[in-house]
């Protein structure tokens, strides 16, 4: 049975995580420590805990996970623990309607997610509530929960590449969020102009899609300065970067294409620090999402260095968040870093002096050490660089810094699993040239032998013999 302790806890609890999801994130609210001490609570064994309390603890750290951590794992853990709680004669309720709705929302944090069916449950249950209803509080607090399910019925139709429908579903949920908000900012509205706003650009509707969507940044703008920073602000900062991405993909203006990009920039730079400070750790997906879209537009600026710097920070979080190397989502980003070092390649064979500079080779030997992340098409893609930058070596007779190249190509290749045997030859023939032609170090002094190797006599102090240092050829 419970301790008195416990019990008196929940008690406390039950007052201190008085959040709904509309106010979880509000700057005056500090939940973190009842949260923990939630969560301290369900992990102890052999308590047993009323279960009216504990859906009330389930839901409050599954609305905290969703809303303040965007964890989907945990979210879904708690969330549907709560879910699970529910009698077979509550399941008409609107509390169940509301955890549906939740449950939904977590899974969608997943990009692929393509399912709506626990949001048409719940739908169905608001319209059957919204049937005999006459109290005018509890038909707006239904029609704002049923808002908040279309908005997600219409992101099903978008993922399904049904605009229409899509933007169907995203116009109703506004104006319900517009009827109800009395002209002040709203988080839900906004996210329902974001909505639209990506809707538009995946019909190539730049211009529609950039006003939508600066619509809706505005204000959560506005919304943050009274409640306090809120997720969504930067998901549309990522959204309004993308969608100048695209744009520019799409003209040929260069000073447009140039502004564009520049301004997408700045977006996601302003957004990546105070992401992290919101979620108050680097290891996140929605931040591995700001990366991986800075990366993009570094690539689009042919800023290739600077790109694949991104796209390794990408895959170090994402690895963190989803623990699987083969994760569509790591693939994804390891794609995107091969295209960069294809890219730097090109620069590489046409001999653009600005990928030949210290900096590159800095560069890339970092990305050498962190080889096991980037998958085996970018690892037979970093061979490429090493063996293209060891011909640019040898046209220069820095045969010693060649064979290095060369080596590290070799390594890279048998990391691919030496998918290309005819080039993996090429660089084994070369590395084995070298070796014949470059001698092996000799001594500091040379002794007195017939022919003498060519040698340069350095300058050198009368205090001290010369000293005869070998010069390769």
């Amino acid at each position: 049975m419970l301790t008195k302790t416990t019990l008196e806890e929940i008690q406390q609890l039950t007052q201190q995580l008085s959040f709904t999801r509309f106010n979880v994130s509000d700057k005056e609210n500090n939940f973190e420590e009842p949260i923990n001490k939630a969560l301290e609570i369900v992990k102890k064994e052999g308590d047993v805990i009323a279960q009216s309390e504990l859906k009330m603890i389930y839901e409050k750290i599954g609305l905290w996970f969703l809303f303040n951590k965007r964890n989907k794992e945990n979210a879904l853990k708690y969330l549907s623990l709560y879910k699970s709680l529910f009698s077979d004669s509550e399941k008409t309720s609107l509390d169940y309607a509301n955890v549906c709705n939740l449950i939904g929302h977590a899974y969608t944090i997943d990009g692929t997610y393509e399912d709506s069916s626990l949001f048409d449950e719940s739908n169905a249950i608001y319209k059957k509530l919204l049937e005999n209803e006459k109290n005018s509080e509890i038909i707006k607090q239904i029609e704002l929960d049923m808002a908040f399910a279309w908005r997600y019925i219409g992101l099903y139709h978008h993922r399904k590449s049904n605009p229409s429908e899509a933007q169907k579903y995203f116009k109703a949920a506004a104006e319900k969020y517009d009827k109800y908000r009395n002209n002040a900012p709203d988080v839900n509205l906004a996210e329902c102009w974001h909505l639209i706003g990506v809707s538009l650009k995946n019909e190539k509707k730049f211009n529609e899609a950039l006003q939508k969507l600066n619509e809706a940044y505005q204000m959560e703008q506005e919304y943050c300065q009274l409640h306090g920073t809120h997720f969504m602000l930067f998901i549309t900062m990522q959204s309004i970067a993308e969608t100048k991405l695209k744009f520019a993909e799409s003209i040929t203006d260069n000073d447009q294409i140039t502004a564009l990009l520049e301004e997408g920039e700045k977006l996601l730079k302003a957004a990546y620090q105070p992401q992290i400070t919101f979620f108050k750790e680097k290891n996140n997906a929605d931040v591995a999402k700001t990366l991986q879209f800075w990366g993009d537009i570094l690539c689009a600026q042919k800023r290739y260095n600077e790109a694949i710097e991104k796209y390794l920070e990408t895959l170090e979080i994402k690895l963190a968040v989803y623990h699987d190397p083969k994760h569509f989502l790591v693939k994804f980003t390891q794609d995107s870093f091969t295209k960069a070092l294809k890219m730097i390649n090109k620069e590489i064979e046409s001999r653009n002096e600005k990928y030949l500079s210290e900096e590159t080779k800095k560069n890339i030997k970092e990305i050498f050490q962190q080889l096991s992340n980037i998958g085996k098409s970018a690892q037979q893609e970093l061979a490429k660089f090493y063996y293209s930058y060891a011909q640019f070596l040898l046209e220069q007779d820095r045969k010693p810094e060649a064979l290095k190249s060369l080596k590290k190509a070799n390594d890279c290749s048998s990391a691919a699993n030496g998918e290309d045997h005819e080039f993996r030859q090429k660089i084994t023939e070369q590395i084995s040239r070298l070796e014949k032609e470059i001698p092996t170090k000799k001594p500091e002094f040379w002794p007195a032998a017939s022919p003498q190797p060519q040698v340069e006599t350095s300058k050198t102090s009368t205090n001290e013999p010369n000293k005869m240092i070998y010069s390769p050829q």
